[in-house]
């Protein structure tokens, strides 16, 4: 008697659940692993016993392929409107102190608008707003084209945190409870704007646990969560996560997150491989690739500003 396989059930769009062996096109992918269907909760609760172990394995693998892909750019992504990638000196930022204003240097290149909550570029919101002005108009939003109030006052300010469901202005209330001294509060802003996802918002959340700033010190959780900001794509987080592994004497690891943070234009990851390098435990092929690599990032760069500054130019010769 002729049995279907698996690839002609796969071919129709027919999977196998994994506790009953029924075969249906509408199963359910266990959301830990996703390469196990269920027919619903209670097979997946059958199975469970023996899939969990096994589920855990592949989720730890996909992690870590996921953590260790080549990524170009930064966490922030590009800019919607000039579709420029957002400006982002790690360098800058890394030696400035917590005192100095260049520390936040960024969060000036880079606005969320009032209105929707959306990153531009400064030079894409300036040209948008002298735009406006020779134009004699009500200033919009550069992204949504919504009117801005008369008097910008950001509503979040006025809300509490639990009632605040956009990621990005709980950054930016964050950042004002820091300016107001309560790190505290700011701490329980920035925690929940990462569990939204947001990559920034990790960053910050590891910083603080790291240096016990609103928050009791816990270097665990610390390290858990800049890996995962590391994993988004934000570079001095990708260079603490090679520090850490290197403090814990795994320097393949090390080595693979500072080759990424180098391609990000993150240079004390390079200054880290090139004593690796000399230490003996980076070889010259992974230096080599990764100067170059950093070099590519730092005139991508400069690139990158100074097209921005030509077309803010252009506007406002208009």
């Amino acid at each position: 008697m002729y049995e279907r396989t698996m690839d002609e059930d796969l071919q129709q769009g027919i999977g196998r659940c994994g506790a009953c062996d029924s075969t249906s096109s509408s199963l359910l992918k266990c959301s830990g692993c996703r390469l196990v269907s269920y027919c619903g909760t209670e097979c997946q609760g059958t199975d469970w016993s023996k899939h969990k172990s096994i589920c855990k394995e592949k989720r730890r693998a996909i992690q870590e392929v996921m953590l260790f892909e080549h990524q170009e750019g930064n966490h922030f992504g590009e800019c919607p409107i000039c579709f420029l990638p957002m400006p982002f000196d790690a360098d800058k930022i890394m030696k400035a102190t917590a005192e100095d204003e260049e520390h936040y240097r960024y969060l000036k290149e880079i606005t969320a608008t009032s209105c929707c909550s959306t990153l531009v570029c400064t030079n894409c919101f300036d040209a948008h707003i002298i735009t406006c002005c020779n134009e004699r108009i009500k200033p919009t939003c550069p992204f949504c084209r919504s009117e801005t109030p008369d008097k910008e006052k950001d509503d979040y300010e006025l809300l509490d945190v639990a009632e605040i469901d956009n990621h990005q202005m709980l950054i930016k209330n964050g950042a004002t409870l820091c300016g107001r001294g309560d790190h505290a509060a700011a701490f329980t802003s920035y925690k929940k704007a990462a569990k939204l996802g947001n990559i920034q918002g990790m960053y910050f959340v590891s910083t603080m646990l790291h240096c016990g700033i609103g928050v009791a010190t816990n270097h665990g959780k610390a390290n858990a969560y800049v890996i995962k900001a590391a994993a988004g794509g934000h570079p001095i987080a990708r260079h603490e996560a090679g520090m850490y592994e290197l403090y814990q004497g795994n320097a393949e690891r090390a080595v693979r997150h500072f080759c990424i943070a180098a391609s990000q234009g993150v240079t004390k990851s390079l200054d880290e491989l090139k004593s690796g390098y000399k230490s003996g435990y980076v070889t010259k092929s992974e230096y080599e690739q990764a100067l170059r690599s950093n070099q590519k990032a730092k005139e991508a760069m400069k690139d990158n500003e100074e097209t921005r500054s030509q077309m803010l130019a252009e506007t406002k010769r208009h």
